[in-house]
């Protein structure tokens, strides 16, 4: 199992408070994600900064701290979830690389009823040029989460999602084609 998708909301709450600190106290920054450290068997949040080539990684690390605890946000974020490296790092090099690794495919969407009558839905990402091999699924439990999950976290435009849901309404699945999903992004989302 890909650990980055176990990044969830009150990581990327902390992750928005950790940028707004960094922007706060004017400290470069060139990448800022989550990535999972097996060692500690928990997520860290990489910043990278040119401050570690410029100011070496002491007073980058300090400086980092400094706008967390100026931003009054370091108790929510401890020490040891924080690594500061340079944009040069082959680390941040591959976790860039990934980032920007768009494939395109289609969002297939599964209506299952469950015990009670009421629905849950399957979603699938299914891209066009892929290796093959089994697909996930992310599973929400009803039309309300599946259009927040369609709109707001895959950032489907209103046309296809409307189209999307009167499919579901009359057939019980559903095809949105041609999304582009970064893989850290299909990941982080339960869908690679």
């Amino acid at each position: 199992m890909d650990k980055t998708s176990l990044v969830g909301l009150q990581d990327r709450q902390i992750e928005g408070l950790v940028l707004n600190a960094m922007r706060g106290a004017n400290l470069p920054v060139t990448m800022l994600d989550w990535e999972y450290s097996s060692e500690l068997n928990e997520l860290q949040l990489v910043i990278a900064t040119s401050l570690f080539d410029t100011a070496g990684p002491h007073e980058a690390n300090a400086r980092v701290l400094a706008a967390l605890q100026h931003a009054g946000i370091y108790h929510q974020m401890p020490i040891r979830r924080i690594f500061v490296k340079s944009p040069h790092d082959p680390a941040v090099k591959a976790l860039q690389e990934e980032m920007r690794l768009k494939a395109e495919g289609s969002i297939h969407i599964v209506a299952n009823r469950v015990v009670g009558g009421a629905d849950n839905y399957s979603i699938f990402f299914t891209p066009y040029a892929s290796p093959g091999g089994a697909v996930r699924a992310r599973v929400v439990t009803d039309n309300k989460q599946l259009k927040e999950f369609l709109e707001r976290q895959l950032e489907i435009s209103a046309h296809p999602l409307t189209s999307a849901i009167l499919q579901l309404d009359s057939g019980r699945s559903a095809s949105i084609p041609h999304v582009q999903l970064t893989l850290r992004k299909a990941r982080r989302l339960g869908l690679a």
